[in-house]
């Protein structure tokens, strides 16, 4: 896949998000169609790196069923951290379950040294990057999915941090950046 084909992908839902300042109305599904292409294109599993309440999980252990894949998700699900206030867990256990043939479930902090083994060891068509928006974490994420056919960047859009991670990559891994201003997300080609 090159920057245009996935251009051409996104074009479609540029309309749709200008009507959300936040840009993540329709994310889930677009991320749904975005696997879906990598997963045409690349041989692999997919990741999903901060998961919260398992709405995009849904849609991408859809994808990882039916391309015969798993979808490696990975949060600590840690109370008082970002986005953690409690019950997060359950409400992605409960709408991931339908999926438990093709879901893998790592409760981990994604700077935790078993998740870049983990990670390092599989081969990798889609990465969702949604962890801690530190520079960091988001940095560390990226290494992480290094190796990924195709790595999608949320929260480019609001976070200075992640956005310098995500610019840092693109030059650092030789990678296309590709963004549309309406999208909250990022995607490293």
């Amino acid at each position: 896949m090159n920057s245009l084909t996935l251009l051409s992908l996104l074009e479609n839902w540029d309309a749709i998000e200008q009507t959300d300042t936040y840009g993540g109305v329709a994310q889930p599904e677009r991320l749904q169609q975005v696997a879906r292409a990598a997963c045409d294109e690349w041989a692999g599993d997919l990741v999903e790196i901060g998961c919260q309440y398992g709405l995009a999980s849904v849609q991408l252990a859809q994808v990882a069923r039916a391309y015969n894949r798993k979808l490696i998700t990975i949060d600590p699900y840690q109370i008082g951290t970002q986005n953690c206030d409690g019950g997060e867990l359950e409400i992605f256990l409960e709408a991931t379950a339908p999926y438990s043939d093709v879901v893998e479930f790592y409760r981990l902090d994604s700077r935790d040294g078993t998740v870049a083994k983990l990670l390092r060891s599989r081969p990798l068509a889609f990465a969702f990057v949604d962890g801690l928006h530190t520079y960091a974490a988001c940095q560390n994420d990226i290494a992480n999915t290094k190796h990924a056919g195709l790595i999608t960047v949320d929260d480019v859009l609001w976070s200075e941090e992640v956005q310098r991670a995500f610019c840092e990559a693109e030059q650092s891994l030789h990678r296309t950046a590709v963004r549309i201003v309406s999208l909250r997300e990022g995607y490293l080609v």
